[in-house]
Order: C-alpha cells, then structure tokens, then sequence
C-alpha cells in the first residue's frame, strides 16, 4: 500500500499509471483500519471518499471536503490478503481484509483494512476485485507497474 501518492493535487482525483483503466468507481465510501501500526497517525479514524478498482489495484481519494492527514491510498491487488465481504443486518455491506505494505509506500508492516460501501456495491466491488486479482496475477505476480515516463491518468471524483 503506497500513502498519499495516488491523489490529485486539488485532491479531487485519482492518478495512475497511463494505460490502466477503471473498471470500478465507488463513491460514498468509508475507510477505516481496525488493526494497524500504532506509529503511523494517518491510519487513525474513519475517512469518506471514493474508491477505484483498476486491473492491478485498488486506489482510495479521501472526500476533497475533509482535511485529513491519508488524502489517498493504494493498495496493490497481489498485496491483499484475507478478503471477504461482509453483510450485516443492520449496516452497510463491506470488505474487510489485510494489506502489507509496499517498498517505499510510506510505511512499513501490515494492517487490517475495511471498506463500508454506504450507497451499495460491495458486492459487486468484490467479485471485481478477485477477478482482476486473478487475472493480474496470471501476468504479473506481484509487480505493480508504475507510471512510464511519469505519465498517468487522471480520473475526478
């Protein structure tokens, strides 16, 4: 999971490599992080926003209306682990799982993640996820491809 270096400078977007494109868009989105490392403050408290499902990862933008100090997050398909989604009675749907940390994301370890899905799609965000998962991993293991040249796309919230 690399902090705070998939966001627009306005925070208003998501940015990734040029080429790869969004197969999912969420919006209404909680991230929270149940299990993590004390150390890090960004971790702390639960954040609205915007999620993304690409081929090889997933990409969190904080809502541009909250100042927080995680303004994005991206987590590596081949990163995840221990993934289900959940479906309480009375609460939103959500997916839960685990992330270990990329070299030079910004911090180190793992940690326990959740998605609260408030307008819906979890589900569907989920079956998504394991598919490109499944497919990411046939042709790449575990290498995320970063921008070439420093060229990447651009998608607004």
């Amino acid at each position: 999971m690399a902090v705070n270096q998939n966001h627009t400078d306005n925070h208003r977007g998501a940015v990734f490599p040029y080429g790869e494109s969004v197969l999912k868009q969420s919006q209404d989105v909680m991230l929270s992080f149940p299990q993590k490392p004390e150390q890090y403050l960004f971790f702390n408290g639960r954040k609205r926003g915007t999620l993304f499902l690409t081929s090889y990862r997933v990409i969190f933008v904080t809502s541009h209306t909250i100042s927080d100090l995680l303004s994005s997050f991206m987590m590596p398909l081949s990163l995840i682990r221990n993934c289900t989604v959940e479906q309480p009675y009375f609460s939103p749907n959500y997916i839960k799982g685990t992330i270990t940390a990329m070299p030079d994301g910004g911090w180190e370890g793992q940690a326990t993640f959740k998605l609260v899905f408030w307008s819906g799609g979890a589900i569907e965000f989920s079956h998504l996820m394991t598919q490109a998962a499944s497919a990411g991993n046939k042709e790449y293991c575990s290498e995320v491809p970063p921008c070439p040249g420093g060229v990447c796309n651009l998608v607004r919230v």
